[in-house]
């Protein structure tokens, strides 16, 4: 089961619970992805948005367990 998205048009706030700014007054950052590596192996990925939030995906990749009558390449 996915999440919809809703449009910012769609959303209604609560009463006193108006954003800091209209959004069209709030600066733009710029928006980027950037692998992030440690020790040679890439770890996480760092996402910046255009509003100026930043969040980072620790990747968790396992190795595969080792095949016994596999033959060699």
């Amino acid at each position: 089961m996915s999440s919809p998205i809703i449009k910012h048009n769609l959303v209604k706030l609560e009463a006193g619970a108006a954003p800091k700014a209209p959004l069209r007054e709030r600066p733009r950052a710029r928006k980027s992805a950037r692998l992030v590596e440690v020790d040679g192996q890439v770890r996480a990925i760092e996402v910046s948005c255009s509003c100026g939030e930043t969040i980072l995906v620790e990747l968790s990749i396992e190795s595969p367990a080792p095949n016994p009558g596999a033959k060699p390449s």
